[in-house]
């Protein structure tokens, strides 16, 4: 079904678009000439007065004209239009008349001025200038925390390694060692001065002593030591914390001299016996068959001489071997110490040396019987030394005697030091522990030669050094606190900082001294998991908002200043105002042509005034056409709902055929006498009609297809309120 349309044709609004179209021609052409400076009075009359004509005939209606422009008196305007022309100047008695200068020397000398004022101003702060100085004193503020942030950092980068080498410091020392430290870097900086001559340095601050001063002591009273304290004790940047090292733990059961009585030594380990105070251990660290069952972190420490004085048909060197296999049995501690731990004494040095001894002889005469061999080299050494059995069952043994060699012959577990012989002649072989054992496996191992080795026996056969003076001296040199060694039997100690474990364990001593099966002597030492502290700096941004520098009034010397730069910006806003009404520069503004062209005959003086009114009128009828041409445009678009323009619109109207039987009967329909009266498009329509004439050509109404390029219209849509209002 093909939709009904209603067309408009709008013949008066067609007219007021060709006038409003004369009028902007006109003022188009005017435009050029008076920018090309060639316009003249005529022209300029006649532009007024053609103007003035078409705006009369378009505005035919003081409706209309009210509509077009309601909040300005637009009418009065054109009126003035004439008068203005024919009257470009006043008498001569009016006492407005003056003498106008030429506006290009007025606004040069304006300039001039507006200069001389801009660069004095410069002189002075501005009105912002306290909230610079404010920028300025953080930034120096920011300048000084990072100062101190890096003089803090390299003095704990310095401090923490040597908290975490110290393996008795707790964590509370730690952190007071650390905020020490910190208290004594911030302490030692001169903040005050240095303050100071940052600020004395700073363009915001230059010859400013009040402001300067003012500043100084405001940032000194922000800064806090406790503020540093916590900003580098956070846990975000230091990490202090306690480890437990197990490692460490140590149930440690030393034992003297053995003398080749495997026998009772695993009676007394085991708890079968007791020591020669009737004391067994606290328990057993091997079974009866001499297997080990000690826990995690039982250690037996033997001081040395497992050889020689053996009971009868035992060899010393077969002890040795169990010794060797029990120690391969129970393993190490978790910190890689053997749970076995065989220290070298002077008979089993003495057993090393017969071993080389015995090497030598065959070496030289691969004929030799061993047995003639083992008795040749026993007599070497210490008498009485290993018996040639003995020696004999190490030479077919190789790996007792590797074994043998590369046993320490010192040892320190929590400040104890655990040695074989009473003597101070082990500081001949270094002044540490690693030292002192290194040196004697080279000898033992024959790598410095056996004169060395044959000096080794002699000084570990040595006793009753351990006078108070040579204590101090190991235990000063060795970095111990007690001395526990062997080797001198039942010999008490000269000092209470040292203990003799030797007892006379071996059935040997038994018999000799008639001592029962509860013999010999050991002592026990319980080490506890260390407690270590671990010290880290965290490379973190430290956070620095909590120290902010609040804006101080401007100093006296300054505040004047700005008083002064407050009188000269209002001055140099009036003198721009004074060059904005002049206008712009000569050559590209309406008043200069205008002083040109109405240029009366000598002695009659110029109106400025009335070239003021004329040129604010031409100015504001450049655009006027334009406006309106887009009020016209709007109110067609209102009515129409489309964007043509009337021309689009009279065509479409003008190829329409046989519109004559189209057009509805309007002349019984009563007519709208003023738009207030006007709701629907046929009150329009009527109201547009021409009454008096009732000529159908002043307004036509026709249908369309829905599917035209020309717009579409319902009949009975409410005219917009746009037009209603107007």
């Amino acid at each position: 079904m093909m939709d009904k349309i209603l067309g408009l044709k709008y013949d008066k609004l067609i007219l007021k678009y060709k006038k409003i179209n004369e009028i902007v021609a006109l003022e188009k052409q005017f435009s050029n000439q008076i920018h090309l400076n060639t316009v003249s009075k005529e022209d300029l009359i006649q532009f007024m007065n053609k103007t003035h004509e078409l705006y009369l005939e378009m505005l035919n209606d003081q409706s209309e004209l009210n509509s077009f422009n309601s909040s300005t008196n637009f009418a009065t305007e054109i009126a003035r239009i004439p008068n203005i022309i024919a009257a470009p100047s006043l008498p001569a008695t009016d006492p407005l008349q003056v003498t106008s200068r030429s506006l290009d020397q007025t606004i040069l000398e304006l300039a001039q001025e507006i200069e001389q004022l801009t660069n004095q101003i410069a002189k002075y702060p501005s009105p912002i200038y306290a909230r610079n100085q404010s920028a300025r004193a953080q930034i120096i503020t920011q300048s000084i925390i990072n100062y101190l942030d890096a003089q803090i950092n390299t003095s704990l980068q310095q401090l923490i390694p040597k908290l975490n080498a110290n393996p008795n410091i707790i964590e509370s020392d730690a952190r007071t060692t650390i905020v020490q430290t910190i208290l004594s870097t911030v302490r030692n900086y001169n903040l005050r001065q240095h303050i100071t001559d940052l600020l004395k340095t700073d363009p915001m601050f230059a010859g400013d002593t009040e402001g300067i001063n003012n500043y100084t002591e405001n940032i000194t009273q922000q800064f806090s030591e406790k503020w540093f304290i916590a900003r580098h004790m956070s846990m975000q940047t230091l990490s202090i914390t306690t480890k437990v090292d197990s490692s460490k733990a140590k149930n440690i059961t030393a034992i003297g001299d053995i003398h080749g009585d495997w026998n009772q030594l695993i009676r007394m380990l085991s708890g079968q016996v007791t020591n020669e105070d009737g004391n067994k251990v606290s328990h057993p660290l091997v079974d009866k068959s001499g297997n080990w069952i000690g826990g995690p972190n039982d250690m037996v420490i033997l001081t040395g001489d497992v050889f020689d004085r053996a009971p009868a048909d035992v060899l010393s060197s077969q002890t040795a071997e169990k010794l060797m296999k029990l120690q391969i049995q129970a393993g190490y501690l978790p910190d890689g110490t053997p749970r076995i731990k065989f220290l070298l004494g002077n008979h089993d040095a003495n057993a090393i040396y017969a071993y080389w001894t015995m090497v030598e002889l065959v070496q030289k005469n691969p004929r030799v019987p061993l047995q003639q061999a083992s008795e040749i080299a026993s007599l070497t050494g210490m008498k009485p030394g290993i018996s040639p059995q003995d020696l004999r069952y190490l030479y077919n043994h190789k790996n007792i005697a590797d074994w043998l060699m590369q046993q320490d012959a010192i040892t320190v577990h929590d400040g104890v030091i655990y040695m074989h012989s009473d003597i101070v002649g082990y500081l001949d072989y270094g002044s540490s522990i690693s030292q002192i054992n290194q040196r004697i496996k080279d000898i033992t191992s024959l790598r410095l030669g056996k004169v060395e080795l044959g000096k080794l026996t002699s000084v570990l056969t040595e006793r009753g050094q351990l006078n108070t003076q040579n204590v101090t001296i190991i235990l000063k040199t060795l970095g111990g606190k007690h001395i526990v060694h062997g080797h001198s039997e039942n010999k008490t100690p000269m000092d209470n900082r040292v203990s003799n474990i030797d007892g006379g364990l071996s059935d040997y001593y038994a018999e000799k001294f008639g001592k029962g099966i509860n013999r010999g002597r050991f002592v026990t030492q319980k080490i506890k998991s260390k407690k270590q502290i671990a010290v880290t700096l965290k490379p973190t941004q430290l956070d620095t908002k909590n120290i902010a520098i609040q804006t101080l009034p401007l100093s006296t010397k300054l505040a004047n200043q700005n008083k002064k730069r407050f009188l000269l910006e209002t001055q140099l806003h009036d003198l721009n105002a004074q060059v904005t009404n002049l206008g712009r520069e000569s050559g590209t503004t309406i008043k200069p042509v205008l002083q040109n062209v109405i240029n009366p005959s000598s002695g009659i003086i110029l109106n400025p005034q009335g070239v003021d009114m004329m040129a604010n009128l031409i100015e504001s009828s450049f655009n006027l056409g334009q406006r309106i041409s887009t009020w016209l445009n709007q109110k067609w678009s209102d009515l129409t709902g489309r964007n043509n323009p009337p021309e689009i619109i009279q065509e479409s109207i003008n190829s329409t055929s046989n519109e004559e039987n189209i057009i509805p009967n309007i002349v019984d329909i009563p007519t709208p006498t003023s738009l207030s009266e006007i709701n629907t498009l046929d009150d329009l329509a009527l109201y547009l009609y021409d009454t008096q004439t009732k000529s159908k050509q002043s307004i036509r109404l026709y249908y369309q297809d829905k599917n035209s390029s020309n717009w579409l219209w319902n009949r009975q849509v409410s005219v917009p309120e746009f037009f209603q209002n107007h």
